[in-house]
């Protein structure tokens, strides 16, 4: 029995040998392509947030099945759930994100205040816009104000939907076959990476009457767009006018004084001391947050490896000599495989067996660390996984680095062969 499973997978990740009280309140169903797990009503959501990630490591270890797509749904009144095959499952909810992405931790001045604020509204369901749209160039901030979106209205009970339609072509999402009854039981709905649906005239069609369900029913979006309002002429009339009609908020890229109070932040965090002049290097050179942050995961990294503080020359030869960020990604795959006696292509493949999935998950957490891709982008590098698989990996050689010297040497060894 797969509940049996699970109960022992439950207790080997937990303090205690007691079984949680949730776990007789849930269904599941294990499908070829996806496991469903059904709430027994639209607030169990909010109960059940603070052991999702405890429950889906416990659910991979049980099925021992990876990649793993975990599907939930709830059970309504009056309504039977109906049967889905493999290749109709839900789409998988959009990633948690990092634990400080909410709106504390957003970094912005006057240039984005405006955005910022906007976005707040979402927060009052008095002032809140019916629909809500940001916008702007890629690593601007529009996934991270959708998180802390997602933190702020789940904390206040409310029932919240929040999706990426990055490259979710191959599942259904669940309010294309029933908009009427996916309203039933949420109040919101969070999209991110909207701009990779506008030429599928068929999921255009599913929104747009998404949307009109959700007018009628004083329901509330907000979606995000990677790249300007031009964009939207790509998509049918019909989307694009509701979209129009909406609160667009563009988000412009960070000024320099906001990328220095982003460097002073993590250098904190990390304990990395860098020197003023450096840190004005950094900022001067990375004009994104991204760029930014792969930069001072590859200056922690040195720092680990020679067990001193970066100087001022390594922060020059870093950024003279660095490759263009999307590239990178590579470098890393052949020097894990060179190490591991593998072929780099084998990484982004399907095969599975014990010395290329360990160094498939090294490959994606060097990659996560040294240049700060998100989990999606790091997904679809590594032959178009699923974000949860890479964050199971990060989580998981983060614990081997631990206790497991030989990973800790490998890990090391890859990353001072990608800085030469």
């Amino acid at each position: 029995m797969l509940k049996d499973a699970l109960r022992h997978s439950l207790r080997l990740f937990a303090d205690s040998d007691e079984t949680p009280a949730w776990l007789d309140c849930i269904a599941i169903e294990d499908g070829d392509d996806a496991v469903r797990v059904v709430f027994p009503h639209a607030y169990f959501g909010a109960y059940f947030a603070p052991y999702r990630e405890r429950f889906e490591q416990a659910l991979r270890h049980a099925l021992a099945r990876a990649p793993l797509r975990i599907c939930y749904d709830v059970r309504l009144p009056g309504r039977r759930l109906p049967h889905r095959p493999a290749a109709a499952a839900s789409a998988e909810a959009m990633p948690a994100g990092d634990a400080t992405q909410d709106f504390e931790s957003f970094l912005y001045n006057d240039k984005n205040a405006f955005a910022v604020a906007g976005a707040r509204l979402m927060l009052h369901t008095d002032t809140a816009p019916p629909l809500l749209v940001l916008y702007g160039e890629s690593g601007t901030g529009k996934s991270h104000l959708l998180h802390a979106l997602h933190r702020e209205l789940r904390a206040a009970t409310a029932r919240i939907a929040a999706f990426s339609l990055a490259r979710q072509g191959h599942v259904r999402f669940p309010w294309e076959d029933a908009p009427g009854t996916f309203w039933q039981g949420y109040d919101a709905l969070l999209l991110d990476d909207l701009h990779d649906i506008l030429d599928n005239g068929q999921r255009c069609r599913a929104l747009t009457a998404c949307m009109d369900v959700a007018a009628r029913t004083g329901k509330r979006l907000a979606l995000a767009l990677t790249g300007s309002l031009r964009r939207l002429e790509a998509a049918p009339p019909a989307l694009r006018t509701r979209l129009e009609a909406g609160l667009l908020l563009e988000l412009l890229p960070p000024d320099a004084d906001v990328r220095l109070r982003y460097v002073q932040r993590q250098c904190r965090e990390w304990r990395l001391p860098l020197s003023a002049p450096a840190m004005m290097r950094i900022v001067g050179d990375c004009a994104h947050i991204r760029r930014i942050q792969g930069t001072l995961y590859r200056l922690s990294t040195l720092s680990r490896l020679r067990e001193q503080p970066p100087t001022d020359q390594d922060v020059e030869t870093l950024l003279r000599g660095a490759a263009p960020r999307r590239q990178d990604y590579r470098d890393i795959m052949e020097a894990v495989a060179r190490q591991c006696g593998l072929h780099a292509d084998d990484l982004a493949s399907d095969k599975r067996h014990p010395r290329l999935v360990l160094a498939r998950q090294i490959a994606m957490y060097v990659c996560r660390r040294n240049l700060g891709l998100s989990y999606p982008e790091l997904g679809r590098a590594f032959g178009g996984r699923d974000h949860s698989t890479v964050i199971h990996a990060v989580k998981k050689i983060e614990k081997m680095l631990v206790n497991d010297k030989n990973v800790h040497n490998l890990v090391a060894s890859v990353a001072a062969k990608v800085e030469k």
